[in-house]
């Protein structure tokens, strides 16, 4: 009965997705179901902050985990920068960069590079992850 009720309504791939899960907070992330060419695969979509201090002044590479670990592959990491403190007069020019590995370590940890002059003594950034 809920087969055929599924099937008349179209729902068939929406029922293999499954529902979502995650932890919503200020770090958190979703994991997604969808169903894709009728296999169930995850997307999973984490957000978070790093922080650290420069180490000459001009760039820091910025790291910490993520959320929960992507099983399968990182897509896209998106950083922000979010803040610069003890930098006097900052230089327009600061440049914020993920850097996208797809190795096991990438999958678990994101990294983040920031280039500029006159960066201060602390930084932080946003960041959004994508992958599987």
């Amino acid at each position: 009965m809920c087969n055929r009720f599924s099937k008349n309504l179209g729902l068939g791939d929406i029922v293999k997705a499954g529902v979502a899960s995650g932890l919503m907070n200020s770090v958190g992330y979703v994991e997604l179901p969808v169903v894709i060419g009728g296999v169930k695969k995850p997307l999973i979509i984490q957000w978070g902050w790093l922080s650290g201090s420069p180490a000459n002044g001009t760039s820091s590479m910025l790291s910490g985990a993520y959320p929960v670990t992507f099983p399968n592959a990182l897509f896209q990491i998106i950083p922000v920068l979010r803040d610069i403190s003890g930098a006097g007069n900052i230089s327009a020019g600061v440049s914020v960069y993920g850097n996208y590995y797809n190795d096991a370590a990438s999958r678990s940890t994101a990294r983040v590079g920031i280039q500029g002059s006159n960066l201060g003594t602390s930084i932080s950034i946003r960041y959004i992850a994508v992958g599987n």
